[in-house]
């Protein structure tokens, strides 16, 4: 059987087909064109190939030394006070249970004040340790079979932001007085935000803006998107670094940002003054679940990665956490010479 087709009705059908093409495209406006693209839904840009990866175990492991240097610094110097310097206070039956009216403790008070002590130490509950060092440890689990695969902290590029944002948490308290926000998005806006090629990027310039405009200058802020498990829905945990104690301003400026409601505004924001490090666990408890390399990325309904943080509160942050590497990578080596010098003694 010959199947094959003339030449002439092959020139036929295809001219045809351009003819019926060309009509087609006549009756379609070039605008409504551009606003069905703008509606889909923009592509990740960040899943291509890393030439520097980031390991959140890593990370974990060489933490805890970062800790003492944070203990080391934030803690308090003891002064004795004024009171303290008088003397401690004591019941009203003190007298009647001393010889000489409470120069000299008796023996009684003696045994009654080791009595209470007893007690008191049996009641104390044991020290639960804080939501950070919690998080940290879960991320320590797994690390003991990789020790030897790193034998330095990572530098500030290949930190995970899990544990650049506990330097962004430090930092801020040296540029000003930190707040904690937690704010809601208007449905308009988070609708928006979906659209963006970086849904973070897009709010971080929104949030820069409206706060510059309220405070007339640069204020400097960090935070994590948020998509609800359960509604799907995007709110933001984060810091922001205020000149004073009020954060009035901030609270409508970052109304503004996310698209302020029309009813029961007070509940969309809400911030809080000198945040622990327990706010920083509580911004970053989803951080794995809603990263855009996670397997739920093309799930959550946006695009990029799901934080941001300010120009300035980063640098700062940097020069503190390389300060703190360096003297970390100090102590690491004379811990490994000293073992080293351990073990030929032994020998």
């Amino acid at each position: 059987m010959n199947y094959s087709i003339p030449f002439r009705e092959v020139q036929e059908n295809v001219a045809a087909n351009d003819n019926n093409f060309s009509v087609q495209c006549q009756y379609i406006p070039i605008d409504t064109v551009k606003e069905a693209n703008d509606n889909e839904p923009k592509p990740v840009a960040n899943f291509g190939k890393r030439h520097h990866p980031k390991f959140s175990m890593r990370d974990a492991h060489f933490f805890p030394y970062f800790q003492e240097l944070r203990q080391e610094r934030l803690t308090p110097v003891s002064i004795e006070t004024s009171v303290t310097g008088r003397g401690a206070y004591k019941p009203t039956y003190a007298d009647t249970l001393t010889g000489n009216h409470g120069t000299s403790p008796s023996r009684l008070l003696k045994k009654m004040g080791a009595l209470a002590a007893a007690q008191k130490a049996a009641r104390a509950p044991s020290p639960k340790p804080s939501k950070l060092d919690r998080s940290l440890r879960q991320r320590q689990q797994p690390v003991d079979t990789h020790l030897h695969q790193w034998k330095v902290p990572a530098p500030w590029r290949d930190l995970t932001f899990w544990f650049q944002a506990v330097h962004l948490h430090d930092a801020g308290s040296h540029l000003g007085t930190v707040h904690s926000f937690s704010l809601n998005l208007r449905p308009d806006i988070e609708e928006l935000a979906r659209k963006q090629l970086s849904a973070a990027s897009w709010l971080h310039k929104r949030i820069q803006l409206e706060l510059k405009a309220a405070y007339g200058r640069k204020v400097d802020c960090w935070f994590v998107i948020e998509a609800a498990q359960s509604l799907k829905r995007l709110h933001i945990h984060g810091e922001v670094i205020l000149p004073g104690s009020d954060a009035t301003l901030a609270r409508k400026a970052l109304r503004k940002a996310g698209g302020e409601w029309a009813q029961v505004r007070q509940h969309q924001c809400h911030t809080s003054e000198l945040p622990d490090d327990g706010w920083v666990s509580y911004a970053l408890k989803d951080l794995a679940w809603n990263s855009a390399r996670s397997r739920n990325a093309p799930f959550r309904g946006f695009s990029g990665e799901p934080y941001a943080a300010s120009q300035a509160l980063r640098k700062s942050a940097q020069a503190e956490y390389e300060a703190d590497r360096k003297r970390v990578i100090a102590r690491l080596k004379a811990r490994n010479a000293g073992k080293s010098a351990g073990k030929v003694s032994q020998r």
